[in-house]
């Protein structure tokens, strides 16, 4: 209790007075005591003498009370004081917890916006077009990507022609052009004014921290981890300014019940929209898009060998997949599939697919607002009704019926799955970010 006492007389010291702030380390301090009390004590005393590092810490994932031993044990850090010559006090981060402010001082300016982050995310990004199949040739990772973008987006339209100005479209092509993309990043605590640049799982494992949730090798092989991930949520403006949003994706509390938004015009320049796939399971659900009998293929393999129903789960599809992997964190069951006999060269040619559904910002709002307009103008002259109807749900109708309106009129007219993500490679710097709120 006396560390307690210390670290919230301290951060009262050297934290900015928002609540919100505060109640998140409360929270985050609590967290710690859950998971290991007496580690806790220790994080806590490191915690408090780094100051304004501390909300770094707060958006770092899961309570990990080791988390500054972690870094401490690190080669990163231990390079660090070996090229600055910085003697130590002790062997443990409690006992020189400058020695990890300095470091972080010295390392986190290099995520600040600027025309080396700018560098950074692009060479990643078109590494990881590479990876999923893409050939960017001699240009850079943003050109690569406009270029993709287009040509995917050309690509799903062209059986969708639309021309505005349609005579009897004013309305519907009004509300259309209301519609656009919110990106959320879910984190496990809130932090009012963030300082710092919001960090991809490799870069914070570069720095010498655990990484986050999507550290593991499956991210890996996928290069996922390069990536911070926002969910992609289509809204529609009503006239009062509100803003109702299609939340397609139902795993977004596994990452916190508190939320970054990404700013849309950054995201227009440093961002990138993809298919959304966090696991093995959702790259095999992909398999039915791009590749049908290969789909078959890995479901067959699956339950001949594990007799796993890969189209019969009753729940989350990594619960029950670890069922058959004999429990274990969902990491295990990367590679739990990836060993079944004859389905890694299967699981490759969904890799160097992936890039078919990459897309710009801009691209893909256009893709979805094309399409609504080719089907709502097919609806008011073949079946009028359903017209009114459709307008209506776009003018006055609630998140679930907008949602429904658009995997039916969009999603299944293209004939491709409903959930995307937005990534920004390596960081979002502190400019990019607007606060965090509770949904």
């Amino acid at each position: 209790m006396k560390n307690i006492f210390i670290l919230f007389t301290l951060l009262l010291a050297v934290a900015p007075t928002f609540a919100s702030d505060w109640d998140a380390l409360r929270r985050a301090r609590q967290e710690f005591a859950d998971e290991d009390e007496d580690g806790a004590d220790l994080c806590a005393d490191t915690l408090a003498a780094i100051g304004d590092h501390a909300d770094l810490f707060l958006v770092l994932g899961k309570a990990d009370p080791n988390v500054f031993q972690h870094l401490w044990d690190s080669t990163p850090f231990q390079t660090f004081l070996t090229d600055t010559e910085r003697p130590v006090v002790g062997e443990y981060p409690e006992d020189d917890p400058e020695a990890i402010k300095d470091y972080l001082d010295l390392r986190l300016p290099e995520f600040n916006a600027g025309r080396e982050l700018e560098k950074k995310q692009a060479a990643s990004l078109k590494e990881s077009m590479i990876l999923r199949g893409a050939k960017p040739g001699r240009k850079g990772g943003y050109a690569a990507l406009a270029a993709l973008s287009a040509e995917n987006r050309d690509r799903l339209l062209a059986a969708h022609p639309y021309a505005q100005g349609t005579p009897g479209m004013e309305q519907a092509e009004a509300l259309v052009a209301k519609l656009g993309l919110l990106y959320t990043h879910n984190a496990p605590r809130a932090v009012q004014t963030p300082k710092y640049s919001l960090l991809s799982s490799a870069a914070l494992a570069g720095l010498g921290f655990p990484g986050g949730l999507n550290t593991s090798e499956f991210n890996r092989w996928l290069k996922s981890d390069e990536g911070v991930f926002f969910f992609v949520d289509p809204y529609v403006e009503r006239s009062s300014g509100r803003l109702v949003a299609s939340q397609a994706n139902a795993a977004r509390q596994r990452y916190g019940e508190y939320q970054f938004e990404l700013d849309s015009k950054y995201a227009d320049k440093r961002a990138w929209i993809s298919l959304y796939v966090m696991d093995v399971d959702e790259l095999i659900a992909f398999a039915k898009v791009v590749h049908p009998k290969q789909y078959q293929d890995i479901v067959t393999l699956l339950n001949e060998t594990y007799h796993y129903d890969f189209e019969a789960r009753r729940s989350m599809p990594f619960e029950e997949l670890m069922e058959f992997a004999n429990g274990g964190p969902p990491e295990k069951a990367w590679e739990f599939v990836r060993r079944t006999r004859g389905l890694e060269p299967k699981l490759l040619d969904l890799r160097h697919s992936l890039h078919r559904l990459d897309f710009s910002p801009a691209d893909f709002r256009m893709v979805i607002r094309q399409t609504l307009l080719c089907q709502l103008n097919s609806m008011r002259l073949n079946q009028p009704p359903q017209f009114s109807r459709a307008v209506e749900i776009l003018a006055e109708g609630d998140a679930r019926e907008f949602r429904r309106l658009l995997n039916d009129e969009v999603f299944t007219i293209l004939g491709i799955p409903n959930e995307y993500e937005l990534k920004v490679p390596v960081a979002v710097p502190v400019q990019g970010m607007r606060v965090s709120a509770q949904p």
